[in-house]
């Protein structure tokens, strides 16, 4: 049986291909940056108003990118899903300048 492993971290993701018939040491293992870094970085390069949609993953350096951009008067919308990548409060999301 072939078993994929995916772990999403702060900064890397680490992604595990393990074969039940193989020895541990024989699995396919990648480490690549988190999408979240990468997401951040296209943030800070886009000059318009962002929409998200899609599914909760590490916050962190996404989060102050997305209030930097706030802080430079565009508009950022994320659908009420994607928005618990920045807290699990919707309240507390939309306080700190994010429509819902």
């Amino acid at each position: 049986m072939r078993i994929l492993a995916i772990d999403v971290g702060k900064r890397t993701q680490d992604i595990l291909l393990y074969n039940t018939e193989d020895l541990l040491e024989n699995s396919i293992k990648l480490v690549l940056p988190s999408p979240h870094l990468y997401i951040a970085q296209q943030i800070a390069e886009i000059e318009n108003d962002l929409y998200f949609d899609g599914e909760i993953m590490g916050a962190g350096k996404l989060k102050h990118s997305i209030l930097d951009h706030i802080e430079k008067g565009y508009d950022v919308v994320m659908e009420a899903n994607c928005a618990r990548t920045i807290r699990d409060d919707l309240e507390e999301i939309k306080s700190l300048g994010i429509k819902t």
